[in-house]
């Protein structure tokens, strides 16, 4: 093979020698001069394809807008107030677009709907045997999953058993707080302004009884026993913020989810405690 007038070897020997020769402050100086090269070019491609889409200018190039804004805590607002500003749709990744559109949105998720899982879903993997139901990127695959699933919970006779689900669960939640939170006017004095409760914790409560009661036949007993059974509640609290950060770059995103590093590093199913005590 040859290589302009250059025999192949001759040109792989010169370029040994040129290494052996330099020093390793040059050689990593190479290293970081085409690394910057190369993603400079990549991140003009990026914000090449979508240019005409408006959006913050460091999202239209790098993910580091979208990983600071979930990490600050506040990307929920930032997303309302800069959709506000550029219109329903928006560019919120070099290869993320956000639309704002119902009629968008219906066309995206319809039934037959010719759109694909993103990649996000990747970042819900835990299993590195498997792909779950939620992180299947397959659109075909993922939907033969959930029929599977939903038909233990569908019809006439299930959707009755469900309601009453939902009706045993609210009978709990309104008897704990007209027991221990609620103002009694028939008794007034000190004894009538009862114990301030952080409504938002009491509904999240009372969501995972009532689908820990349809699952598995029996509710977790958060609302009543005001615990967080498992430390679910804790674990999602400190678990998902991580999920958001790492979801949004896609190199974090395949890294997480591989399976040397789930294999390595990630849950198992004989954890005490975390995301692993839910894989067994």
């Amino acid at each position: 093979m040859k290589v302009g007038n250059l025999d192949s070897a001759l040109l792989m020997e010169q370029l040994r020698d040129i290494v052996a020769s330099a020093s390793r402050l040059e050689i990593a100086v190479a290293i970081t001069g085409l690394s910057v090269f190369l993603y400079a070019t990549s991140a003009v491609y990026a914000w090449w394809r979508l240019r005409h889409i408006p959006g913050p200018r460091l999202a239209s190039f790098s993910y580091l807008w979208g990983f600071l804004k979930i990490r600050e805590g506040k990307i929920d607002r930032v997303l309302i107030e800069s959709q506000r500003k550029y219109g329903p749709v928006m560019r919120i990744g070099p290869n993320e677009v956000m639309v704002y559109d119902p009629e968008t949105l219906w066309r995206i998720n319809n039934v037959r709907s010719a759109y694909t899982r993103g990649g996000w879903y990747q970042s819900l993997r835990m299993d590195p045997s498997g792909e779950s139901i939620l992180s299947e990127p397959d659109t075909a695959r993922h939907d033969a999953r959930k029929a599977q699933v939903i038909i233990p919970y569908s019809g006439p006779r299930r959707i009755g058993n469900l309601e009453s689900a939902v009706d045993s669960q609210l009978a709990v939640l309104i008897d704990k707080i007209e027991t221990k939170y609620a103002y009694d006017p028939a008794n007034p004095g000190p004894g009538a302004v009862k114990k301030v409760f952080d409504f938002g914790r009491i509904i999240h409560d009372f969501t995972l009884d009532t689908i820990t009661l349809i699952v598995t036949g029996k509710a977790w007993g958060n609302v009543p026993h005001e615990r967080d059974t498992f430390q679910f509640v804790t674990m999602m609290d400190a678990f998902m913020p991580i999920v958001h950060q790492v979801a949004i770059v896609p190199f974090l995103r395949s890294l997480f989810s591989s399976n040397i590093f789930l294999t390595l590093a990630g849950p198992k199913p004989t954890d005490k405690s975390g995301v692993g005590q839910f894989l067994g």
